[in-house]
């Protein structure tokens, strides 16, 4: 885990339980916002964190994982994750493109065996 992670982490920290556990942390781009910016993906044991940074503030998109209907891997470390955002009263469908880095912890994978019931 870089340096960055753990800047990211501790900003993360009041947005995380303290009976959850950090399982991941992987950077790379998602339109989670609508227009696909950089994000840094933070799987814990109760949601998928997605902080994404934009000009001079970081934009936090929380979806619980038992809100998490379908994960599809569109290629290799790319996924369209499909969850009920309650919201806005509306499934949404974000991309995530977690192909940035080398170093992946593979939340992805985790995600989609979590959904599958593995």
């Amino acid at each position: 885990m870089g340096m960055w992670d753990r800047v990211v982490l501790r900003g993360l920290r009041r947005y995380i339980p303290d009976e959850s556990t950090v399982l991941a942390v992987e950077a790379g781009r998602s339109d989670a916002l609508g227009v696909t910016h950089k994000v840094t993906a933070v799987l814990t044991s109760d949601a998928l964190l997605l902080a994404t940074p934009v000009r001079a503030r970081t934009i936090l998109t929380k979806i619980a994982r038992s809100d998490i209907r379908a994960v599809e891997v569109i290629k290799p470390a790319v996924a369209e994750v499909a969850f009920d955002d309650y919201d806005r009263a509306m499934r949404r469908v974000v991309t995530l493109d977690l192909s940035r880095r080398g170093d992946r912890d593979g939340i992805i994978t985790q995600v989609t065996a979590a959904i599958s019931g593995e």
